[in-house]
């Protein structure tokens, strides 16, 4: 005979004693028979447990204790082996860009709190007071969540492939609304990206051009090639990105698409050509002299390159050249999407609807392309003073 089911029941005092009332099933394991009974146990003396509140908590502590130990379906292994095995096997299925992200959250975050742990130990509780803690030290909003959604990921992953992992409600681990949760994304104005270009050299104008221009990802910019560039259709076709020096395929479906080139686009992608044909004669002046004459053809490949031929590292761009560029022109810290962040708003200060600026950006939704546009108060009132509504302004 064993319990099939403990209730909670209810606690009582009984002279100086807490006692413990609750009504359980026996089921009879070789005839299935159920059978109710009512049981009182002993939770401890009153000078012990000095509230009602404490007892109840003595009270479950007990039930808890009295649960048989959960059998979870699935093998079972210890939490940092399948941490290992997801290096090996799920992570090198991701983007290079996931990948580095993934693996420095497993390494400084997960692999810790999981440490001696079973995967079967993984569970809510755990999830919560590992979120919670490094809420407390501070970590960024956007940090934590990422914490917590690779956890759940870890956890779906290992369920799929048949081990005896937790399956956690994501509705359980919300993390608490926080006043600096969300903050103003950075993004370069126009006035700041004339200024940018005109300090820049050769290539870097060019770059800064198709992601303050074009609305092109970093990624998409250093893997662009000349033969994506159709100056007569005025369209940049996307079918490419560069991802850590590598050539892979764009962010999402929907970014492999044309861009139209825009006026100021494409003046600074001509001059840029321009100035690489103007190398190319040098090089051909020079082949002449030495008795090797060579011809000279319009560019060809990647439109930056290093000097082995392979695309750059953004990490490096940005590091290297942005950031000091940034610094030295006295603007404030800014990453390179700030540039594509600027292009929604400079379309719409010129009168784009927000249908053509998503397909310009190559959004999946329309909302996506309403967070880009950055509305300022100064902004609301210019519409409403283009409707007329400048009186009720001066009158407030």
């Amino acid at each position: 005979m064993r319990a099939r089911a403990d209730a909670r029941g209810h606690v009582e005092l009984k002279g100086p004693t807490w006692w413990l009332r609750r009504t359980v099933e026996i089921v009879d394991p070789a005839t299935g028979e159920v059978r109710v009974q009512r049981r009182r146990e002993r939770i401890g003396p009153r000078t012990e447990l000095r509230t009602r509140a404490a007892a109840r908590a003595a009270a479950d502590a007990w039930i808890e204790a009295q649960r048989p130990d959960v059998v979870m379906p699935g093998r079972q292994l210890l939490a940092i082996a399948w941490l290992e095995q997801f290096k090996r096997t799920h992570l090198r299925l991701m983007r290079p860009t996931s990948q580095a992200v993934y693996r420095g959250l497993l390494d400084k975050h997960l692999a810790p709190a999981a440490a001696g742990l079973r995967l079967r130990d993984l569970d809510s509780a755990w999830l919560k007071v590992l979120l919670a803690a490094k809420v407390r030290a501070g970590l960024a909003h956007a940090t934590v969540q990422n914490i917590r959604g690779a956890a759940l990921h870890l956890l779906r992953c290992a369920l799929r492939a048949g081990y005896g992992a937790v399956r956690i409600d994501p509705r359980e681990v919300r993390l608490p609304r926080q006043v600096n949760a969300r903050h103003d994304r950075r993004y370069i104005t126009a006035a700041e990206l004339d200024r940018i270009l005109e300090a820049s050299p050769w290539p870097w104008r060019a770059v800064w051009a198709l992601m303050g221009y074009g609305g092109l990802r970093i990624g998409e910019a250093l893997g662009l090639e000349w033969e994506h560039i159709d100056f007569e259709r005025r369209f940049i076709s996307i079918r490419q990105s560069a991802v850590r020096g590598r050539l892979g395929a764009p962010k999402t479906e929907t970014s492999r698409a044309d861009v139209p080139i825009l006026p100021e686009l494409d003046r600074q992608l001509r001059d840029y050509q321009v100035t690489l044909i103007g190398r190319e004669l040098m090089v051909q002046r020079v082949a002449r002299v030495l008795g090797d004459p060579a011809t000279v053809e319009r560019p060809t490949g990647l439109l930056f390159r290093t000097r082995k031929g392979t695309a750059y590292f953004a990490d490096d761009v940005r590091r290297r050249v942005l950031q000091p560029l940034l610094r030295s022109l006295g603007l404030a810290h800014a990453g390179h999407h700030a540039f594509r962040h600027g292009v929604p708003r400079m379309l719409a200060e010129r009168g784009i609807s927000g249908a053509v600026i998503q397909q310009v950006m190559r959004h999946g939704t329309l909302a996506q392309t309403e967070q880009y546009l950055h509305v300022e108060a100064s902004d609301l009132w210019a519409h409403l003073d283009k409707a007329g509504l400048a009186g009720t302004k001066e009158a407030a």
